[in-house]
């Protein structure tokens, strides 16, 4: 039996703009941990692309850093 060692992205929304509006605002990934809610290691994941995220996710990410959501996607 042939076991695949690729790994899978999750399913979820990709957002390849979340580092650099993190980086903008000045915050580490634990400032932006706090102000969102949602886990330092979770945003670790995302910034590199190793996860996707769900939508309200995302709206907790751009409200905790001022933006639309738009622009952690594009």
């Amino acid at each position: 039996m042939e076991t695949d060692t690729r790994r899978k992205r999750s399913k979820g929304i990709m957002l390849p703009g979340l580092k650099r509006a993190r980086e903008r605002k000045g915050y580490s990934l634990g400032d932006l941990a706090e102000r969102s809610r949602v886990d330092a290691s979770m945003i670790s994941k995302l910034e590199n692309q190793r996860r996707g995220a769900q939508g309200r996710t995302v709206r907790k990410l751009a409200g905790a850093l001022g933006v639309d959501t738009e622009d952690l996607v594009g």
